[in-house]
């Protein structure tokens, strides 16, 4: 599938739409109504009725104007974090829960607050989508990052042999983390370490290639398709390692949403041998994903006794783990009855893969805290996490005595903590519609909401361009982030954007660009001595 891939300038359609756009639009309908019909059918009660309205009203509003015109051509950054909201908080709940059968209000305690909500910011987001799309943004913004973009290489699509050196650099500070700084982790003030867990994202970059490929018009053989599945073994492995079940879901992740953006903007056609591969992926991913679903649990399982073994250690027992079929069930039984106790949990999608693309039960634990929460509490702590990501000399001529260490907590945490004075570090996942809510209440958050995320947009326009031949480009860096663009609004806390804008992006742009720069000044070192042996070499002696 991957290696069918073909890309061009888009067509220009009278309309300026895609014939792909109408047919979706002609399909997505039906199909959402039908989802709704199902959800009458698994549980015909007033509040399961009412959120699937909710969500079959807004997601049909959300998709019509993303695929009415040609937003994703335009602002493919900005189109994704629409959708991302959307389909985290609201369509994708109605489509897996129907799925599996179960009702949308399964687990949640409060759902029609939490579907309403949800609707309410994909509102504010696809009406700043809609501005930037008449010209109404901080265009200023949008010129200096460009400014500054092109300054680096940020736009620089790195061949196939780069690619593969730029991946080993990520890779080797993978298998560093998961075996020299697995046991000690990486503490406040390890400058050395934080530094280098910063190049751990270039790992993903090989499963980019078959969209680096259709950018430059270069075909993907069979032996890159074998490559690039053994290399998933190897992040497989090495999650297994470090008890991390995202690592060998996030470059998959940030392949299928590169490859979602370019259909859209109408530059990977849909032909009949992607179809087939798609089914076949399809069909295969049908059957690994119970294997993958026991080898999830198997890690969760063994995560409560890495820190007192060594990684070999570890991935001995959570093997063992997911040959024991009985410890697996019964951790979903126990799962299964901690659910009506008044307990925390976060049970809602069954599968633990599909979870991960679906946020809707922590916006729903979220808004349970917000209306005994203490809004002094919220912004004290709030300040603290934005200050937190200053470098330490720089925080402590601001606040003389701020220690980062006091600030391990999520917002999630913050939230619980300010109505019951217990949980901070716990990491429990709060949600950006529950934060804003608790800082601004409600009618200071819709045009709040618009404003930030305008704000946001603006920056991410200049993240992606129409190249000298046509065709669109995003910026490498961005695809190698597309999950934490599609989580921007959709994650732990309302200010998610000012952590990944000012510190975590800078911080990959100069990480990426130093490496393109070593790994080309490598290559072009090798190039210029191939050279000159060739022409001081006896003629014909390499040429034949």
């Amino acid at each position: 599938m991957l290696g069918l891939f073909c890309c061009g300038e888009r067509a220009n359609w009278p309309s300026g739409e895609l014939k792909m756009h109408k047919r979706f639009r002609k399909i997505f309908w039906p199909f959402l109504i039908i989802l709704l019909i199902l959800q009458v059918f698994i549980a015909p009660e007033i509040a399961n009725i009412v959120a699937a309205l909710f969500v079959v009203g807004v997601s049909a509003l959300t998709y019509f104007v993303l695929f009415r015109k040609v937003f994703f051509e335009r602002y493919p950054v900005a189109s994704l974090i629409v959708f991302g909201q959307n389909f985290s908080t609201l369509s994708g709940a109605l489509f897996l829960q129907t799925l599996g059968w179960k009702p949308l209000v399964y687990n949640l305690g409060t759902p029609i607050w939490t579907f309403a909500m949800g609707a309410i910011l994909n509102l504010c987001l696809l009406f700043s989508l809609l501005m930037v799309y008449k010209g109404i943004y901080f265009k200023f913004l949008k010129v200096a990052t460009r400014a500054i973009l092109n300054k680096t290489y940020a736009f620089y699509v790195p061949g196939r042999s780069e690619s593969w050196m730029l991946g080993s650099i990520g890779l080797a500070v993978l298998v560093w983390l998961a075996s020299v700084k697995y046991s000690e982790g990486i503490e406040y003030g390890d400058v050395l370490s934080k530094t280098l867990s910063g190049f751990s994202f270039l790992a993903f970059i090989p499963f980019l290639r078959p969209i680096f490929n259709s950018i430059k018009g270069v075909a993907t053989t069979r032996r890159d398709i074998l490559y690039l599945a053994a290399y998933t073994a190897v992040l497989l492995f090495l999650g297994v390692a470090s008890n991390s079940r995202g690592l060998f879901v996030v470059g998959l992740t940030n392949l299928l949403f590169s490859f979602l953006v370019y259909t859209c903007a109408g530059y990977i056609k849909i032909t009949r041998r992607i179809k087939r591969g798609i089914i076949l992926g399809g069909l295969l991913g049908l059957f690994a994903m119970p294997l993958l679903s026991d080898l999830a649990t198997a890690m969760v399982l063994a995560r409560s006794e890495r820190t007192e073994l060594s990684t070999s250690m570890l991935v001995s027992r959570t093997v063992s783990y997911f040959f024991d079929k009985e410890a697996i069930a019964g951790h979903r039984r126990a799962l299964e009855l901690g659910i009506g106790a008044d307990q925390y949990n976060e049970v809602y999608i069954d599968n633990p893969f599909f979870s991960r693309l679906v946020s809707t039960k922590f916006l729903d634990n979220s808004l349970g805290y917000v209306e005994r929460t203490n809004v002094e509490l919220i912004w004290e702590g709030t300040r603290d996490k934005i200050l937190a990501l200053l470098p330490d000399p720089v925080v402590r001529r601001i606040v003389p005595g701020f220690d980062k260490a006091e600030v391990e907590y999520s917002i999630g945490d913050l939230l619980y903590y300010s109505q019951s004075n217990v949980g901070l570090g716990g990491y429990r996942v709060g949600s950006a519609v529950a934060h804003g809510l608790a800082l601004f209440g409600i009618l200071l958050f819709v045009p709040i909401s618009i404003l930030s995320s305008l704000l946001v947009m603006s920056i991410f326009t200049a993240f992606s361009k129409i190249d000298g031949f046509g065709r669109l480009l995003i910026s490498p860096i961005i695809m190698l982030n597309f999950s934490l663009v599609y989580f921007l609004y959709a994650g732990d806390g309302y200010f998610d954007w000012v952590n990944w804008i000012f510190r975590a992006l800078p911080q990959s742009i100069i990480i990426y660009s130093a490496c393109v720069f070593f790994v080309r000044t490598i290559f072009s070192s090798r190039k210029r001595r191939a050279s000159r042996i060739l022409n001081s070499s006896p003629s014909g002696v390499f040429r034949a």
